[in-house]
């Protein structure tokens, strides 16, 4: 039988002391400011686009109204229209 004389690890000693990071020099960028005219026309962009929008809610909230306010109307005429339709078709039997 054969001695072994290598002590064994239980913990590798690269574990305990890591690599420090070798800091990397990259240069420096310079961000440049965007035109402000640019910045302008996006906001006036912007503004013409929540203008339709409103007016197309607006529209909207506005035809639910009559449409809430006519309901009595409506529904006496389609009520009507359906007893005329039977009264038509009882005469032709």
């Amino acid at each position: 039988m054969k001695l072994i004389k290598i002590k064994p690890r239980l913990v590798d000693p690269r574990w305990m002391h890591p690599k420090r990071p070798v800091p990397v020099s990259t240069p420096v960028r310079v961000i440049k400011e965007p035109p402000t005219q640019s910045t302008q026309d996006t906001q006036d962009i912007s503004f013409y686009f929540n203008l339709i929008a409103f007016l197309i809610l607006a529209i909207g909230g506005f035809l639910l109204y009559k449409r809430l306010c006519n309901r009595e109307t409506d529904e006496q005429d389609k009520q009507t229209r359906i007893l005329t339709f039977n009264q038509y078709v009882q005469d032709n039997l």
